[in-house]
């Protein structure tokens, strides 16, 4: 007989990465070359068709051993000494370009690495990466979404 896992896999849809720079960092991101990334809070928006818990699972296991395959511009990150991976969440069923389009339009967010995240973007997202003046963990509904994330 089977087991049943104790929670059912989540679906395909997008997932935010809660980042925190603690000084002016310097990384090689693949195709992206060398960026800087001052001090401060960044979230990341990415997407899984299938399993958003197989693709935090990785994520969280790269930014724990700090090491692993670099496949994706986050993983890069993801596995540099002075970047700390705070938070995690899945959003079943969202869409990654319109959370990115929301995270975009808060007070004092910025894409400080063009196209990071996004170089297959086919909405014309700048960038999945943001630095924001605070973090905004917990805060991410598809209500908010809807709305251009004016309550995050």
């Amino acid at each position: 007989m089977r087991r049943q896992p104790s929670q059912p896999d989540l679906p395909g849809g997008a997932y935010t990465l809660h980042l925190k720079v603690e000084g002016r960092t310097r990384v090689r991101v693949g195709s992206l070359g060398d960026v800087v990334l001052e001090a401060g809070n960044y979230v990341y928006v990415g997407s899984a068709r299938k399993s958003i818990e197989g693709r935090i699972a990785r994520h969280r296991r790269l930014a724990n051993e700090k090491t692993g395959k670099l496949r994706w511009h986050i993983d890069y990150l993801l596995t540099h000494s002075g970047i700390e991976l705070v938070g995690l969440e899945p959003h079943p069923g969202c869409r990654e370009c319109d959370i990115a389009r929301s995270v975009a339009s808060l007070k004092g967010a910025s894409a400080p690495v063009p196209r990071f995240g996004a170089s297959d973007c086919r909405w014309g997202c700048a960038a999945h990466l943001f630095r924001v003046e605070r973090s905004i963990k917990g805060k991410i509904s598809p209500a908010a979404i809807q709305k251009g994330n004016k309550k995050l």
